[in-house]
């Protein structure tokens, strides 16, 4: 079986760094919603295999003038597969704007320039990333892949500075009274593209079942995805949630199938093949309409669902 690679919108997060910046201090900019550029479309593919994936695509006239450049901290688990992918997509994408002279922000061009650090998904592993990011290397921006709690010990760093932080998912104790600079989650924005796609492919979906982790990220996300939904006038039938420390899921399964959903979701599973299990659960159990999630792992996760199980997988990347 091929190795399927989902690819994450990583132009729209780029520029969705360049557009917040606006909530920073003095020194940053106002732009627009994809970094001065035409905004991004939405597109699909399908990978060999048939999993579908969505992407972002756009079209950019650089600005006369000398680029300037911006220093943008990028954090990921590298132990992990999807770690090291995300780091060679972002690394790729980096390049390919500097190659055309740079990132267009209302008249001003900008190199990138990635400083890279492996991140644990410990609080105290992620905020040593961000003391590196912030005291050595003088970064304004910091992409971090991990979410959760864990990304409190880098907004302990990060907004002190003034640093503006994209983190995998954000938790609503992020945006706080005393947060100068409010932190973003990547999931919300990619997530808006994932589920226009899935209503693109699937028009008669009305209702979902969410399932996932019974943690902070897995309830944030339910949080998440309940905003969605309302946006665009889907129904969530239930949110179910289970312990991470959970290895059978048929009783799972069966709930969700119970409630006759029109897709299923299970945004905020992280765990390397806890998502390809619960897909195997489900597919055992008859389930054969449509799944989506944020990200699985292309590896672990197939391998532990199974093809047959993973088909036709909706994920923004893996």
């Amino acid at each position: 079986m091929k190795k399927r690679i989902f690819i994450l919108a990583v132009i729209l997060t780029l520029g969705l760094l360049l557009a917040l910046s606006a909530c920073g201090g003095d020194e940053t900019t106002t732009t627009t919603a994809a970094g001065g550029a035409d905004t991004p479309a939405a597109t699909t593919a399908t990978t060999a295999g048939g999993a579908d994936t969505t992407a972002a695509t756009t079209a950019t006239t650089a600005p006369a003038g000398p680029a300037e450049t911006l220093k943008v901290g990028f954090g990921a688990p590298l132990t992990l597969p999807v770690g090291t992918q995300l780091q060679q997509l972002f690394e790729s994408v980096v390049e390919a704007f500097n190659a055309q002279g740079g990132l267009p922000v209302q008249g001003k061009t900008y190199n990138i320039e990635l400083v890279t650090y492996d991140e644990s998904f410990t609080t105290d592993g992620v905020k040593a990333a961000a003391e590196r990011w912030v005291n050595q290397d003088g970064v304004t921006h910091i992409l971090s892949a991990v979410g959760g709690p864990a990304v409190l010990g880098e907004i302990s760093v990060s907004d002190p500075a003034g640093v503006m932080l994209v983190s995998g998912a954000a938790l609503p104790q992020f945006i706080g009274p005393d947060t100068v600079y409010p932190q973003r989650g990547i999931s919300y924005v990619t997530s808006i593209v994932k589920w226009k796609y899935a209503l693109d492919k699937y028009p008669n979906i009305k209702t979902i079942v969410h399932l996932g982790i019974d943690d902070q990220l897995g309830q944030a996300e339910g949080m998440g995805l309940d905003a969605i939904a309302a946006a665009m006038g889907l129904t969530v039938a239930k949110h179910i949630y289970f312990p991470d420390t959970t290895t059978d899921f048929s009783s799972i399964a069966a709930s969700a199938l119970a409630l006759k959903p029109d897709i299923i979701s299970m945004d905020g599973i992280q765990a390397p093949g806890v998502l390809g299990r619960l897909t195997k659960a489900l597919y055992q159990a008859g389930w054969t309409g449509p799944k989506i999630a944020q990200e699985l792992d292309p590896i672990v996760d197939i391998d532990a669902g199974g093809a047959e199980a993973m088909e036709g997988f909706i994920t923004v990347f893996a």
